[in-house]
């Protein structure tokens, strides 16, 4: 007797874990959607849980009552890429396996090895930046132009060798 009580003990235990489980799941994915801008049209979904237990004796099939999840939005549709010219250069820096640090001239040396950048030339829709690591010498020079509003990194020169070489 004492056996079944707890086997009915683990069924219960296993069904809680899915139910938190399945409430986690919603909640990363209602978050990662935006949650709960009221602003924006929501839709419901419903979704029928079906369970199957086999036994040696006969296999049962069971349906749960169909259950309504959490209302899902839209994400908002926005442009890919950058609209602005440092993010073009942390982009660039970033698929290079650089962390970015931010302006060589106000970094420090605990943020040494991650690479910063120094604006070099400044135009409306097209920047020059030197970059590298922080406190070395410059590794890179990036050309980074803007159109349509996207910002991208669209030329890479390495620097001239130190002493007019």
């Amino acid at each position: 007797m004492r056996r079944s009580t707890a086997g009915a003990r683990s069924g219960i235990r296993a069904r809680v874990a899915s139910v938190i489980a399945l409430v986690a799941v919603g909640a990363v994915l209602l978050a990662a959607c935006g949650g709960g801008d009221s602003s924006k049209a929501t839709k419901s979904t419903t979704t029928a849980v079906s369970t199957t237990t086999t036994t040696a004796a006969a296999a049962t099939s069971t349906t749960a009552p169909p259950t309504t999840a959490a209302p899902t939005t839209a994400p908002p549709t926005t442009v890919a890429g950058c609209h602005d010219a440092v993010c073009a250069v942390v982009t660039w820096l970033s698929n290079e396996g650089h962390e970015y640090a931010g302006d060589c001239a106000s970094t420090t040396t605990d943020q040494i090895p991650k690479w910063c950048s120094s604006l070099h030339t400044d135009g409306a829709t097209q920047k020059v930046y030197y970059v590298g690591p922080v406190f070395s010498e410059v590794a890179k020079i990036l050309t980074v132009t803007e159109v349509g509003g996207i910002w991208t990194v669209t030329n890479t020169e390495n620097p001239p060798p130190l002493g007019g070489g």
